[in-house]
């Protein structure tokens, strides 16, 4: 109820053209893919502006390992689509500080999409943009003069998603059953074992590649 349904309409409508649900979802999910792979493309094009880089990238980063877990292994709809606007959010912010032309509608559009469909990412991908600007104040120059271009793609996606926002508020008005509240002191597992237990692949944890790679 707190996620927006973007990434269920096209499983909609395949559900209108054949009565296999098990059909529609792989359906559906080749058609995520293959948009992804087309954005991917086209922002890897505009960045390298070389069409072997641009595949190469759309390849790596729609092709992984972390997107088809969240597709396949949890089927996390709402992440794994919202991982498809991370290229048009993160070549807006490029374009606004280091491009002749300032796309930053291309930002909008990106945090649009994401907001419409995962609410976490949106947060995760926000931080992420904040921690973007810290670093890029240091290597662009005439940063404050670019940033007014910032704040447009902000305004344009807000204003897009107003209806989402409104649904949110009134869903957490209402008087609704939410999971409780931990801690991570409550869990009981130290920093040490959670490190030690990733090492050594235990279940439920990011494995040993990903944690060496995390602290590289």
């Amino acid at each position: 109820m707190a996620y927006g349904a973007l990434p269920l309409y096209p499983i909609a409508i395949a559900m209108l053209l054949t009565n296999n649900p098990v059909n529609v979802v792989y359906a559906a999910m080749i058609f995520f893919i293959f948009v992804f792979m087309i954005i991917a493309y086209a922002m890897g094009i505009k960045v390298w502006s070389s069409k072997k880089k641009a595949l190469t990238f759309s390849f790596l980063y729609v092709l992984s390992a972390y997107n088809f877990s969240w597709l396949f292994g949890t089927f996390g709809l709402g992440q794994a689509i919202g991982y498809i606007f991370v290229p048009f959010i993160f070549y807006g912010v490029y374009s606004i500080f280091f491009l002749k032309n300032k796309e930053w509608y291309f930002l909008a559009l990106g945090m649009t999409g994401v907001i419409y469909t995962h609410i976490l990412s949106t947060l995760i991908y926000s931080l992420a943009i904040l921690i973007t600007l810290i670093i890029i104040n240091f290597m662009a120059d005439g940063f404050w003069k670019n940033f007014k271009y910032f704040i447009y793609a902000c305004v344009t996606s807000l204003l897009s998603t107003l209806f989402y926002w409104n649904n949110i508020k009134e869903l957490y008005s209402a008087d609704i059953s939410t999971t409780s509240g931990g801690s991570i002191a409550s869990a009981k597992l130290g920093l040490g074992d959670a490190i030690v237990g990733s090492l050594n692949g235990n279940n439920g944890t990011f494995g040993p590649l990903i944690t060496i790679l995390v602290i590289v």
